[in-house]
């Protein structure tokens, strides 16, 4: 019986608690150990053995392809922005032009990207506002709290084009060139260089790290912080929003007008577009962009033509103005020969626009029907709108002198423009009251009988009192106050507000005799 007991033992199979001390102890064998249980061991180990072979390697696979990333980051092409130029113009871009310049320092062969962006482009950050000019850089940031800037680009005389930051700080305007390193990288202070300007401009807004200006005669030593980001305003257009038809509207002061679209999100309006007979012309450039200064102080007014915008994303400088069905008031005159009704109205609201420009003191020195835009709504003219304002000036004393006059509109000028080159507010009223006349005469040219048109001789028979003919073509009503209004002594000459007044008057008698005259 003892020795049955034995043999059953030795054959029953061991228990549970037993089996987890057996696999205790196997687990307690050393790896390199004689025997079963360490034969088993090492085989559970390859497994993990072998995913760490692969960690391994992709970790290398992923380092290798990083640096090739940033190599390419470094040597990537930089492009001149998302909007679309014409190729003359993308070959002139300031920004390329800045970039090319980086690249020739560095030396380096450009290569196209190929993979994703991993920073911003300078035409993709908000607060960069291409080609703007410095007074308009000023005239933005000039209420804005200190630490306010934006990004620019400005043309020197020896680097060609550069990017710029304008700044305030504490009511003073800064302007600080971006320079560029023999590496061709971008940098503010010394401590910081990169491939793009963006994150120069990101690194010191994020860390607070200021721009340290030197002692100047007029200025004492500071450090600019760039804190708030100006982006840009609605007026500041991008090529890609604009769309230019081959037709012609006419003549400017600068250059030709032509008809155009533009494009905000999904709204599109016509407009029209003044450019640069010569886009290399920096005094014309300055011209336009200043006439584009004027039309936006004088605001909003349904009496002249609007201010819509300025093309900064190119050189070619293109001043975007309210597009006026009808056309100019000449044309009009000479092709659908209004009644005199309608001619007192369309005038009656150029006086008006007259009046907002005095209000607002600025002098417009070139009045003429060819300046004055007429809309029409269902075949009809409905109002009409002075416009050009290329010759226009902002009036900060009485008077405004200029020796040295470019294109002067004789027939039309006071005897004291033509005397002394002076400008008013009353010679303004004089040249509204010439355009009166030429209105009623069909757009015939004033004084048309003296030819060869000599100036001296235009003067001495103004000062005699003379006046332009034929005069039996202007309306009764309207004939003193045209006397008045062509008084050779500015002093005693009427004001343009009682021009309008009484031009308003003219066209509400007009209205009762068609009236009365109508047939029941």
């Amino acid at each position: 019986m003892d020795d049955m007991d034995r043999r059953r033992r030795k054959t029953a199979p061991p228990r549970t608690s037993e089996k987890k001390k057996l696999n205790k102890s196997k687990t307690k064998c050393p790896k390199g150990g004689k025997g079963k249980t360490a034969s088993n061991g090492a085989k559970r180990n390859r497994a993990p053995l072998a995913t760490r072979r692969k960690v391994d390697l992709r970790k290398s696979e992923r380092a290798a392809l990083e640096s090739e990333q940033s190599l390419q980051r470094t040597s990537r092409r930089r492009t001149t922005g998302d909007y679309e130029v014409p190729e003359r113009i993308v070959k002139s871009s300031p920004d390329s032009q800045c970039r090319k310049k980086s690249n020739e320092r560095a030396n380096v062969e450009e290569t196209p990207p190929k993979s994703k962006r991993w920073t911003k482009t300078i035409e993709q950050c908000n607060f960069y506002h291409f080609c703007l000019s410095r007074k308009d850089a000023e005239d933005i940031l000039f209420l804005k709290a200190s630490g306010s800037f934006l990004v620019r680009v400005t043309k020197e005389h020896e680097w060609g084009f550069m990017f710029c930051v304008s700044v305030i700080q504490v009511g003073e305007i800064w302007h600080i060139k971006v320079k560029v390193d023999d590496k061709g990288h971008f940098y503010l202070a010394n401590s910081f260089h990169a491939p793009e300007v963006c994150d120069v401009i990101m690194h010191h807004m994020k860390n607070k790290v200021p721009l340290s200006i030197g002692v100047n005669t007029s200025r004492h030593a500071m450090e600019l912080l760039l804190i708030y980001p100006v982006e840009r305003l609605d007026w500041e257009i991008i090529g890609s929003q604009i769309s230019i038809e081959r037709k012609e509207l006419g003549e400017g002061e600068f250059g030709a007008v032509y008809k155009g679209k533009l494009r905000r999100g999904n709204h599109v309006v016509a407009v029209a577009l003044k450019s640069l007979r010569n886009s290399e012309d920096d005094q014309a450039r300055e011209d336009l962009l200043r006439e584009g200064r004027l039309m936006r102080r004088l605001g909003k007014s349904n009496k002249i033509v609007a201010f819509i915008g300025i093309t900064i994303s190119t050189t070619a400088t293109m001043l975007l103005i309210e597009y006026v069905n009808g056309g100019s008031f000449d044309h009009i005159l000479r092709n659908d020969q209004p009644d005199k009704r309608t001619i007192g109205q369309i005038l009656r609201d150029a006086a008006r626009g007259m009046v907002h420009l005095k209000l607002n003191r600025i002098i417009h020195r070139d009045v003429a029907t060819r300046n004055i835009l007429v809309s029409k709504k269902n075949g009809k003219l409905v109002r009409g709108k002075i416009s050009d304002f290329g010759m226009s000036r902002y009036l900060l004393s009485e008077n405004y002198r200029e020796m040295r006059v470019g294109r002067l509109p004789v027939r039309w000028s006071a005897p004291e423009t033509l005397e002394q080159k002076v400008w008013s507010f009353e010679t303004d009223a004089w040249m509204f009251g010439i355009t009166l006349w030429e209105a009623f005469n069909g757009a015939t040219i004033p004084f048309y009988e003296l030819e060869p048109m000599d100036l001296d001789a235009l003067l001495k028979y103004i000062q005699t009192g003379a006046r332009p003919t034929p005069m039996g073509t202007i309306p009764k009503e309207l004939r003193p106050l045209l006397d008045r209004i062509l008084d050779i002594d500015p002093k005693k000459r009427t004001p343009i507000s009682d021009v309008a007044d009484a031009l308003q008057h003219y066209c509400k008698t007009a209205n009762r005799a068609l009236l009365t005259t109508k047939p029941p």
